[in-house]
């Protein structure tokens, strides 16, 4: 889940502020986001033991679980970016 530290503009006024920014033809500013994670998630738990066996793919799973995270606050991410990291694990996952 996606929570704003304190200080920081919330999620519904940051997809405000982009869509005015992108009327006027800037580019929206991102605001700073926390990530807060539920530690007895079994994909969270997983996701430790991939890091002592793969640090690199465990970094990958980990971004794409933060993406999905803004993602689903309604935030905006660079989808070319989180498209490839996504076929990455889906090649890592079945073998390629």
């Amino acid at each position: 889940m996606i929570v704003n530290p304190d200080g920081y503009m919330t999620s519904s006024m940051e997809r405000v502020m982009a869509a005015s920014r992108m009327e006027k033809g800037m580019v929206p500013e991102q605001s700073k986001k926390n990530l807060e994670i539920n530690l007895g998630s079994p994909l969270i738990k997983q996701l430790a033991d991939l890091v002592k066996k793969d640090e690199e793919f465990a970094g990958d799973v980990a971004a794409q679980i933060y993406d999905n995270a803004m993602i689903q606050a309604g935030l905006v991410v660079d989808p070319m970016v989180m498209v490839e990291r996504n076929y990455k694990i889906l090649g890592k996952a079945v073998g390629i």
